[in-house]
C-alpha cells in the first residue's frame, strides 16, 4: 500500500520535474549561450595574440587561459544546475501550498486503511477532506504526513528531490555538458 502511494507520488513528481525541468533548460540554454559566445571571442583574442609571440611563455600562458577558461565554464555550469535545483523546490513549495488539499485528497483515495492521520503545517488553510483526519503540526513547513498505525510517510522537497533530483541532475547535465546538435 505504501509502495503504491510511493510510486504514484514518485510518478506525480517526475512528471512535474519534467514540466520544471523544460522551462529551466530554456532559460539556462540562453544563458549559456550568451556566456559561452563572450568566453569564446576572448579566447579567440587571446590566441591571435599569443600566436603572434610563439614563444614558450605564450604557449604557456595559453595553456593557463584554457585552464582557466575550461574551470570557469564548469564552474558556471555547476552553478546553473544548483539553480535549476533552487528554483524547482521554490516551485515544488508554491506549487504544494497552492495544492495542498488536492494533493492530500489524491493520496488518501489511495490509501486503504481507515485509522491514520495526516499532519499538515500551521500555516495552511483549514483543510477538510472527507473521511480523513487532518492536524496542524507548528514543526512541519511546507510538507505534510501521513501516520497510520504502524507507518509514517513524509512528503516534502527533500523526499521529493530524493526521488527526482538524479533525473533532474541527468537531464540539466546533459542539457549542459552535451552538444545536443546546438552549435554554441
Amino acid at each position: 500500500m505504501v509502495k503504491n502511494l510511493t510510486d504514484k507520488i514518485i510518478r506525480d513528481a517526475r512528471d512535474r520535474a519534467e514540466k520544471f525541468v523544460k522551462e529551466a533548460e530554456e532559460k539556462l540554454e540562453k544563458m549559456l549561450y550568451d556566456r559561452e559566445k563572450i568566453i569564446s571571442k576572448e579566447y579567440t583574442e587571446k590566441l591571435a595574440e599569443a600566436e603572434k609571440s610563439a614563444d614558450r611563455e605564450a604557449e604557456k600562458e595559453i595553456s593557463n587561459f584554457r585552464l582557466e577558461k575550461g574551470k570557469e565554464i564548469l564552474e558556471r555550469k555547476n552553478r546553473l544546475i544548483k539553480e535549476v535545483m533552487e528554483k524547482l523546490e521554490e516551485k515544488f513549495n508554491l506549487y504544494l501550498k497552492d495544492n495542498m488539499e488536492g494533493i492530500i485528497a489524491g493520496l488518501a483515495k489511495e490509501i486503504n486503511e481507515e485509522d491514520y492521520t495526516v499532519k499538515v503545517p500551521e500555516t495552511s488553510g483549514d483543510i477538510s477532506i472527507k473521511g480523513v483526519r487532518v492536524e496542524k503540526d507548528g514543526k512541519l513547513k511546507n510538507a505534510f504526513i501521513f501516520e497510520g498505525k504502524s507507518w509514517s510517510l513524509l512528503f516534502n522537497w527533500e523526499r521529493f528531490s530524493g526521488a527526482v533530483s538524479g533525473y533532474v541532475r541527468e537531464k540539466a547535465g546533459r542539457y549542459l555538458f552535451e552538444d545536443n546538435g546546438n552549435k554554441k
